[in-house]
């Protein structure tokens, strides 16, 4: 299960706050705010959404603690999910998403049994726990079964916790102690005692009365002795009246049975498994018939379906045509409209040139043109006189000047060297360098190959067993993990079975022997007891107590008597054991009026236990020979790996560990082959560069050199030809620069020269130029231009006119010979018809020829898949055909007919069966401790009509005789001991016996907290043993990943050793193989250690239970960078199959997060400030 959205509106100091955990993986989700943000708030609002709000809640400072809500959504493993609110109630506080009330049981459904304490304790870890379970690990020198058990229950405590039961224990009772509490008051007892001994008064009067009162006290008990057997009787009728309606039902039950006569027995599920094949399997045929149909009728569809596939053939053709159709009616249209509109312009020209001149048609126009290009020169004439002269001076100086500096610069570029072409070596040099640090990828590549070879070797050598490389485990055929665990589960059941019935035969054989024994002693039936067996009993009991109070209360050694009294046990074992055989022996001195009427029922009851005891040891010899064919198979699996396999609950584990390396090694081959890659680029670019360095530049040590090296010397070549480059580009550049301005110059003198003729020319050709044939003078020349300007925009116009006109006329030509063309492929016929209307047709065509093409690659489909599901529902007919046999077969019957008849009568069987057994059952608890055959028995000898009598007689007696006796007596003890205690005149020996009976009571207390705190003890270290014995290998497999990568390496895995006193304890293995233990970690190691093992105890769990959201807060608060990433990388590693959801307030670790390049998904939640 994980968690999918947290939405905390309003909850604490947040209103609307929704948090999405969505990842593909469950993933690693990092919630950071600073201080303030609601950090601690939102962790409680998790805590509520799941659990519930507390009675009292820090969180109703902005919002009505009956307005509090927070909501959620949970996804199980499976896919299923729940969306729900929770709201501050004490009932109904659990919401759907529609706010109707939720029942809890759904809730329950995702967290199991878990509870709040339990899910902080197993699923949540903060600092303070994290330190604390370092410390303890610390205080227990490693020992492993408390170190396993503190991780694996979160409890950090736990060597303080026996510490103080032991402690709490000790202050109550020590073997030779003083001042506890038991102790101390022992000695006030016997204090107290030999007071009482010296305060009793001892005459003659009071010895006859304590005789009497003696005699008394056991006339009383003979009384009491009577009365329980009067009263066993009664139980004994009263038993039988209430057990004989009951007889007679389980009789008709069992002559119900035998009338149906031999029974198959089938399965509880048989029937249903049955009708459900059934149900398939005629569903299936008529399903069948239906498709058959269908698919003949489909068939028979295609057949009538005619493609015509010419116009399918030219679709694009088509659909282009019918798309320019509507572009060909507009130009059709826009054709005279423009054709009018040239006109008008044309006109409009012809009539402004006439005014220019009376004479000139528009076919001559073309002659005014180059005056409009020249009339910026006309109305620039006479200011162009002036700047004439002043440029000729300008001319001179800058040709002087040029012609200096030609002589200055050719003398420079000779003492250059001649340039050579270094573009190969630059482009080489390029592309070389896109690669990046090549050298330093393959020098790290190489470390990476190095060190994981290292750790393949490492850690195939800790795995153990396998005798190839670590490279052959890539084709070895290892075994399925299902497999084994198929086999593990075969064992347990294997080795749990033979447990049971080897158990089961254990206690036959006693329970046998010892009906032999009761037999052999009895003579005559069951053991018999006697007054004197009684009295001997308490006479043993008696003697226990006595060397009791002489241990205890005087102090005295008694240990060769203790040895005599029991040899095998202690001496308050022994006595608790004596006690409980002299109650057993009252007890069944009180219920043995009919001892020798079950004499038979004993024979009896001997013959079954050994017929039952020899079918055992049948079924003990049958699972021991599955047993050695099952060890023959677990053999036979990993024959062909040549290696001796463990027991499958290591291989298993084994397993995972090869699986895991095998990862590493087809890592280790991709990185090889990668390396491989790198270094052959690297030297084609090496080559290639060195090959195109100078003659002069190139020694016999490039090719060992790296190519970094080759590039710096490349790249120190090309750097100085770029300089020398420059120079001549310069030198080039102010020589063009000073030859370009010295034929400007000498250029712009020889125009200048020219330019005043011209210029005195000019106006006069202007005039000839117009050829106007009359005078203007210059102020006229501007109209003149405008008018001209004017005719040419009109006539222009025209032109264009024409040239759209023209462009119509091509684009209506292509399509209809496009037209002409496509009717001519399909359907020459349209060739007589109207364009229009033939394209149109024609695309109509196209469509309907698409609607049968279409319809026919549907139908094609549908018997495609018609008759692959036929061809798939035959298979599945005929596995449904021999599911029916297989039934059959187990029902014994001939053939299908007769199953229902098989079913009906083993499920009447069955229930007959089950109303028989459960009215057994009901009698065996009437019967109470009574074998139903001795109540038959019984039954048999008496008459049932009178024992309403009998029982009523019986009861009277009791009422009216033998109890009014025993008060009677009652009342005369009570005398005799108040005719005792009124001899003392002082009182003080009942005032001692008083406070006697008080310390006694007293003691009797303390004793039983001193054995309870005892068993406390020991049950819990019993249980951390069974704790360690279970999880060592998985949990320290898996712990030795989590430690080396918290550790960065530092450490490789964690070993098993023992310590100087003989216990097993933890300890780190270093890469060189030395060992540390836990007194030689660090502080932070140690918090690193606990936190690897309660990682591990969480991935363990996920193989046995549904995952649940561990949530981290804040432990990396006084780690050091190199800390917080190895535990985040590690977080990031267990997130892959368990959602983590880490609460932190340090911009550090989000920062160490986001670079953190892991395999699980990290996603950063940022609160924002909520104050």
């Amino acid at each position: 299960m994980k968690l999918e959205r947290l939405e905390l509106a309003p909850f604490g100091p947040f209103t609307e706050t929704v948090l999405e955990f969505f990842s593909v993986t469950p993933g690693l989700h990092i919630i950071f705010g600073l201080n303030e943000a609601g950090k601690s708030s939102s962790l409680r609002g998790l805590r509520a959404l799941l659990y519930g709000f507390p009675e009292r809640t820090p969180d109703n400072f902005l919002t009505p603690s009956n307005q509090l809500r927070v909501g959620g959504v949970l996804v199980k493993e499976d896919g299923a999910r729940l969306e729900f609110y929770r709201r501050k109630r004490r009932k109904s506080d659990l919401l759907d998403e529609q706010g109707n009330v939720l029942d809890p049981q759904s809730l329950k459904d995702y967290l199991g049994d878990i509870n709040l304490e339990t899910f902080q304790t197993l699923y949540g870890i903060d600092h303070a726990s994290m330190v604390a379970g370092g410390k303890d690990i610390l205080a227990q020198r490693g020992e492993i079964g408390q170190a396993l058990f503190t991780a694996g229950t979160g409890i950090s405590s736990l060597k303080h916790m026996i510490q103080e039961l032991e402690e709490e224990a000790g202050a109550l009772f020590k073997d030779r102690g003083t001042k506890q509490r038991i102790n101390q008051q022992l000695r006030d007892y016997k204090s107290l005692k030999k007071a009482l001994r010296d305060a009793t008064l001892k005459p003659a009067d009071w010895s006859q009365l304590r005789k009497q009162l003696s005699e008394t006290e056991a006339h009383k008990k003979e009384l009491e002795q009577l009365s329980l057997a009067k009263r066993a009787e009664l139980q004994r009728l009263e038993r039988l009246k209430r057990v004989i309606p009951g007889l007679g039902r389980l009789e008709h039950l069992e002559q119900q049975i035998v009338a149906l006569g031999p029974v198959v027995v089938l399965p509880d599920d048989f029937g249903g498994h049955f009708q459900e094949v059934e149900n398939r399997h005629q569903a299936l045929i008529l399903s069948l018939e239906q498709k058959r149909s269908r698919l003949t009728s489909l068939r028979s569809q295609l057949k009538n379906i005619s493609t015509d596939r010419a116009p399918l053939d030219h679709r694009e053709m088509i659909e282009d045509l019918h798309q320019r159709l509507g572009r060909y009616r507009k130009d059709v249209a826009d054709r005279a409209r423009l054709d009018g509109m040239r006109i008008a312009q044309r006109k409009e020209a012809g009539r402004m040139l006439e005014q220019l001149k009376s004479d000139m048609t528009l076919e001559n126009i073309e002659s005014l043109r180059p005056i409009l290009m020249r009339k910026q020169s006309i109305r620039a004439l006479r200011s162009r006189y002036d700047r004439l002269e002043e440029k000729k001076k300008q001319y001179r100086n800058q040709k002087a000047e040029a012609e200096r500096e030609l002589s200055l610069l050719n003398s420079a570029r000779l003492q250059l060297p001649s340039g050579v072409d270094f573009s190969d070596l630059e482009s080489a040099v390029k592309r070389a360098q896109s690669l990046g640090p090549l050298d330093e990828q393959i020098d790290q590549a190489v470390a990476a190959i190095d060190e994981l070879t290292e750790t393949c070797q490492r850690d195939l050598q800790r795995l153990g067993i396998w005798q190839g490389g670590y490279k052959a485990l890539l084709i070895a055929g290892f075994p399925l993990l299902e497999t084994v665990e198929r086999f593990e589960r075969q064992d347990n059941e294997l080795q749990k079975e033979r447990t049971a019935r080897s158990d089961e035969l254990s206690r036959e054989q006693h329970d046998l022997q010892t009906l032999l024994q009761e037999q052999q002693l009895a003579g005559y039936g069951e053991q018999q007891f006697t007054e004197r067996t009684l009295a001997e009993a308490r006479h043993k009991r008696e003697q226990g107590w006595e060397l009791l109070k002489r241990q205890w209360l005087e102090g005295e050694d008694i240990g060769s008597e203790a040895v005599q009294y029991d040899p095998d046990q202690q001496l308050e074992t022994a006595y608790e054991k004596q006690v409980q055989n002299a109650d057993e022996i009252a007890d069944q001195l009180r219920q043995e009026a009919d001892h020798q009427a079950r004499a038979v029922n004993l024979a009896a009851r001997i013959e079954a236990a050994r017929s039952k005891i020899e079918k055992l040891k049948q079924a003990v010899d049958a699972i021991d020979e599955s047993v050695r064919q099952y060890q023959q198979q677990w053999q036979i699996l990993w024959q062909d790996l040549e290696l001796e396999p463990l027991g499958p609950a290591e291989m298993k584990s084994w397993l995972m560990g090869i699986e895991h390396l095998r990862r590493k090694v087809e890592e280790l081959g991709s990185k090889e082959r990668e390396l491989h890659q790198r270094e052959k680029i690297r030297q084609q670019h090496q080559q290639k560069v060195i090959a195109l360095l100078p003659d002069n530049q190139t020694g016999k040590d490039e090719q060992d050199e790296v190519l970094s090296t080759v590039l710096l010397k490349a790249e120190s070549i090309l750097k100085s030809a770029a300089d020398q480059q420059k120079q001549r580009d310069a030198l080039q550049q102010q020589e063009s620069h000073y030859l370009k301005l010295q034929e400007q110059s000498s250029h712009g003198l020889a125009l200048l020269e020219e330019d005043l003729t011209r210029w005195r020319d000019d106006w006069q050709k202007l005039l000839v130029e117009l050829n106007l044939g009359y005078e203007i003078v210059p102020g006229d020349v501007d109209d003149l231009l405008d008018t001209i300007s004017h005719c040419f925009e009109t006539y222009d116009k025209a032109a264009d006119l024409q040239s759209r006109i023209n462009g119509i006329d091509r684009d209506v030509g292509k399509f209809k010979e496009d037209a002409e063309t496509i009717f001519s492929l399909i359907t020459p016929d349209l060739k007589d018809r109207d364009l229009e209307q033939g394209v149109l047709e024609l695309h109509g065509k196209l469509n309907r020829a698409l609607q049968e093409d279409e319809r026919f690659q549907l139908i094609s489909t549908q018997i495609q898949e018609l008759s692959s599901e036929i061809e798939r529902d035959e298979v599945e007919r005929a596995r449904l055909l021999e599911l029916l046999e297989t039934f059959t077969k187990e029902a014994k019957c001939q053939d299908v007919r007769d199953l229902h008849v098989a079913i009906k009568t083993s499920d009447e069987y069955k229930k007959l069966k089950q109303h028989r057994d459960e009215h057994y059952e009901s009698l065996l608890e009437l019967c109470e401790t009574i074998e139903i055959s001795e109540i038959k028995r019984q039954v048999s000898a008496v008459n049932v009509d009178q024992l309403p009598s009998m029982i009523e007689n019986l009861t009277r007696e009791i009422e009216s005789t033998v109890e009014p006796e025993i008060e009677q007596t009652l009342k005369r003890i009570g005398e005799i001991t108040r005719e005792l205690k009124s001899m003392d005149g002082t009182g003080r020996a009942a005032d001692i016996a008083s406070e006697l009976e008080v310390t006694g009571a007293r003691i009797e207390t303390m004793v039983e907290d001193y054995v309870r705190l005892q068993l406390a003890i020991r049950l819990l270290r019993e249980e951390i043993e069974r704790y360690r014995s279970e999880n060592q290998d998985p949990i320290l497999q898996s712990g030795s990943e989590f430690f080396s990568r918290l550790t960065g390496n530092s450490f490789s895995q964690l070993q098993i050793d023992i310590d100087d006193s003989g216990n097993t304890i933890i300890v780190g293995q270093r890469d060189n193989g030395s060992r540390v233990g836990v007194e030689g970690m660090s502080d932070g190691t140690a918090d690193q250690l606990y936190l690897a093992l309660r990682l591990a105890t969480l991935e363990s769990r996920l193989a046995r239970f549904e995952p649940m959201p561990f949530i981290v807060d804040d432990i990396l608060i006084n780690f050091d960078d190199q800390r917080t990433e190895t535990t985040l990388s590690a977080l990031a590693a267990l997130s892959e199959k368990n959602q983590v959801i880490l609460f932190t307030h340090h911009q550090a670790v989000v920062e160490t997060a986001q670079r953190l390049d892991s395999e699980g998904e990290v996603v950063i939640h940022q609160l924002r400030d909520a104050a």
